[in-house]
């Protein structure tokens, strides 16, 4: 028996998330814990900050910790993420929770918080692997949470394996490093979804577009306005819905206002379950400049709703072969495109038959094979 597994001979896991909040990395990461079986795995969750809406959907068998316990980083904390003494903090936080724990493997789900802290930890496993959600090359967020681009280089450069949720995030990774590295995609559990879209049924009037993401400004809500703006004035008879909090919240509702559309836009907020808007809207817009692969892709994939994309990272795999329409990063490219499918109802049923056939990439099952096999030190992903 490894030195690194419990007496009862289950491996010991410890996975590292920046919070649960309502994005499409939290949601994967849920997906996994739920099917990683207790009777095989001693699973512990550290999150950089404890909070977000999935906090509660966590599997009662993941034991789960935080660097930031209060959800939020208090005054001096603010202070200290700003100065050289930031990583010694975090890293005593970090290794402090840890104990003096051992795991065969040490897993940071996404880049940013969460992979700095890895750094803390990683001397405490026999496998260190981190996943990367995002297109580096177009939003390089994660930077701010290491002291410069080579400190981030060199955690990738030590880690046993990187993950990408997409063959373009893995192509347009911004670092020169030797580690292995693969794409596993994310997983959806296609009947729960189907199950969760039935519980309501949102009230619509007219044909519905819809954006459905975070209020920041790489994903360009702003487009999905324009484009509602621009196919009032052709007199197609449609109106928005968009799904989301953040940032932009307060500037999207007032280009809406300016637009003179406010009447044909609606802001749902965050929704605990969108599968109903998902299922209920007409066109799902993705507006966005840079991404891995949106999750809630996959979720209008299986729900049969058509999807119009800018071809950001992912989307060449996810609607490829008829399952999507491509268009130009521009609200006139979004206006075309949803004025095509308002007016053909057979084009809209055939891109709907090949999203769910390209469903079966998505398997939860092969997916989690994937995942196990990493773990245990094999290949795995595509």
């Amino acid at each position: 028996m490894s030195e690194r597994q419990d007496y009862t001979g289950r491996k010991r896991l410890l996975l590292l998330m920046d919070t649960m909040g309502g994005g499409g990395a939290e949601k994967s990461i849920l997906e996994v814990m739920k099917r990683l079986p207790p009777t095989r795995f001693d699973v512990d969750l550290i999150l950089y900050l404890n909070k977000g809406v999935h906090l509660a959907d966590i599997p009662a068998h993941v034991h789960v910790s935080s660097v930031y316990p209060d959800g939020e980083k208090r005054l001096f904390e603010k202070v200290l993420f700003h100065s050289p003494w930031r990583e010694r903090y975090e890293a005593h936080k970090t290794r402090r929770l840890v104990g003096d724990k051992r795991y065969d493997a040490v897993i940071s789900f996404m880049e940013g918080p969460s992979a700095a802290i890895h750094r803390y930890v990683a001397d405490r496993a026999e496998r260190n692997i981190t996943w990367v959600h995002i297109d580096m090359a177009e939003c390089h967020w994660s930077r701010e949470f290491f002291r410069s681009d080579d400190d981030e280089r060199r955690f990738y450069n030590c880690v046993d394996h990187i993950v990408f949720v997409s063959q373009d995030a893995m192509a347009k990774f911004i670092y020169d490093v030797n580690t292995p590295r693969n794409c596993i995609y994310n997983m959806v559990d296609a009947e729960a979804i189907r199950s969760r879209s039935r519980e309501f049924v949102p009230k619509k009037s007219r044909f519905t577009i819809s954006f459905i993401g975070r209020l920041v400004p790489h994903k360009h809500a702003e487009r999905l306005l324009e484009a509602v703006s621009l196919l009032k004035r052709r007199d197609i008879d449609v109106e928005g819905w968009v799904l989301g909090q953040g940032e932009m919240r307060e500037q999207l509702e007032a280009l809406a206002a300016t637009l003179g559309i406010s009447d044909r836009v609606t802001f749902h907020g965050f929704q605990s379950n969108p599968y109903p808007f998902i299922a209920a809207t007409d066109v799902l817009c993705i507006t966005s400049d840079a991404e891995g692969l949106p999750i809630v892709v996959q979720e209008a994939m299986t729900l049969g709703t058509p999807i119009v994309s800018t071809r950001c990272a992912g989307m060449n795999e996810a609607i490829c072969d008829g399952a999507g329409i491509f268009v130009d990063s521009t609200p006139v490219a979004f206006a075309d495109a949803v004025e095509k499918l308002f007016k053909n109802p057979a084009l809209r049923d055939t891109i709907t038959d090949a999203a769910r056939r390209r469903m079966t990439m998505f398997d939860p099952e092969n997916i989690m094979r994937q995942i196990e096999t990493l773990i245990t030190g094999g290949p795995a992903g595509a």
